[in-house]
């Protein structure tokens, strides 16, 4: 079997786990629903119930913000019931209804339409959005800055900089917080 892409035919084989799991979970549902209707011109129209267990297992975050649409466009009349660890699937899908499913049992989950991921991990699925150790060195950093221990903070920015990407943002902004306040205190000397 051979797939275009990009102007390129490629062998099954040399697609990535994302797109093959992808392509075979699509077809699978088709050849299902052509199976269930075989009076249909479009068996893609059928109407069905669909259960799909980790459904973002393998696939590319872009993949994962329009899984949902996708599959409900490919789809239509089908009613889709996912499960998903990616913050990702259920922050991107609107008007979709979204349980946890915890050691409480099953409760309703405020849409999380719009949220960014991190908000969706920490509010929705009880995870923290970093490591625990970085954040802990981050809370402390800036700490430092509040109470005006300009030394120290200068200090942690410059451990946390051999650790941590130059552009990251948290440290982007001790940054800045720091800068702020070296000019306020030197403005009011």
């Amino acid at each position: 079997m051979a797939i275009d892409k990009n102007g390129q035919t490629l062998d099954v084989a040399q697609l990535s786990q994302g797109e093959k799991s992808l392509m075979t979970l699509v077809g699978d549902i088709a050849r299902r629903l052509a199976m269930m209707n075989p009076g249909l011109e479009n068996p893609l129209l059928g109407d069905g119930i669909v259960l799909i267990d980790e459904v973002d297992m393998h696939l590319h975050p872009t993949w994962q913000r329009t899984l949902i649409k996708q599959l409900t466009t490919t789809f239509p009349k089908c009613q889709f019931v996912l499960t998903t660890y990616s913050p990702l699937v259920i922050s991107d899908s609107k008007d979709v209804l979204t349980y946890i499913i915890d050691e409480d049992g099953l409760s309703i989950l405020p849409s999380q339409y719009g949220q960014d991921a991190n908000t969706v991990l920490l509010n929705a699925m009880d995870t923290a959005i970093r490591n625990e150790q970085v954040q802990n060195q981050l809370d402390d950093l800036f700490d430092s800055i509040q109470d005006g221990k300009l030394d120290e903070a200068e200090a942690t920015i410059t451990a946390l900089s051999q650790e941590l990407s130059l552009n990251h943002i948290e440290l982007t902004k001790a940054r800045f917080l720091l800068k702020r306040m070296e000019l306020k205190r030197a403005k009011n000397r």
